[in-house]
């Protein structure tokens, strides 16, 4: 039953939006859909293709001993907490295809996401190349933050950002750890030069079955018990 009250909400909020462009705010009209979003099994699939407790990162707080006799202060290794992600890329489609529907269901899913685990991650909106980018760690961060895009589709645009962008070309940002790719499918070749980047999870959310990643993992939607 209610189920079938927050379907008639959907309903009626469909029906009081004229349209939509992923420029526009209307979060209010996205996050109408919360409720109906879909769960995934976040922790075992994330676990599957990383084990979180082993991660490390170079920090001041944990000088590496090997250059104190050098009288240098370098950063050394350090693990992260249980449940902690470090540099997750989680990258919206904002092409065409996507409905408002769509992002409110993304944005759910992030949502859960940070349920489960406590994250220092970058919200990226991309169509046909990379549109904006939000870091955050709290879902407060982003709920409020517009989406931009709305033309056609290219998920290369993602791998090639990580690429080509300065700061990573310079190592003034790590290349992700994890990039979590939510898409409705419907897009071209990736390029093979990007198979690298084998810790993605393609997160369709139109329930398309025949869906096969050029690279990484598929992500379906499940429903919690």
């Amino acid at each position: 039953k209610s189920q079938a009250v927050l379907a008639r909400a959907v309903t009626m909020a469909k029906k009081h939006i004229k349209s939509w462009s992923p420029n526009d705010g209307g979060l209010v009209e996205r996050l109408v859909v919360d409720a109906l979003a879909p769960k995934i099994n976040w922790r075992s699939l994330l676990r599957t293709m990383l084990t979180v407790a082993s991660q490390k990162v170079n920090t001041f707080a944990a000088p590496d001993k090997r250059f104190r006799s050098r009288g240098m202060i370098m950063p050394g290794p350090k693990k992260l907490e249980n449940d902690t992600l470090e540099n997750v890329k989680i990258c919206v489609d904002t092409s065409g295809s996507i409905s408002a529907e769509d992002i409110g269901v993304a944005l759910a899913q992030i949502e859960q996401l940070l349920k489960v685990y406590k994250a220092k991650a970058e919200l990226i909106y991309w169509d046909t190349q990379v549109r904006v980018i939000y870091p955050f760690e709290k879902i407060e961060e982003i709920v409020s933050k517009k989406p931009m895009g709305g033309g056609g589709t290219d998920a290369n645009c993602i791998f090639d950002y990580f690429e080509t962008n300065k700061d990573y070309r310079i190592g003034k940002k790590k290349k992700p750890e994890i990039i979590l790719v939510f898409t409705d499918g419907y897009f071209g070749h990736i390029d093979s030069a990007y198979k690298k980047y084998k810790n993605t999870i393609w997160i369709i959310n139109n329930g398309v079955k025949d869906f096969n990643p050029p690279f990484g993992k598929v992500a379906p939607f499940k429903v919690e018990d």
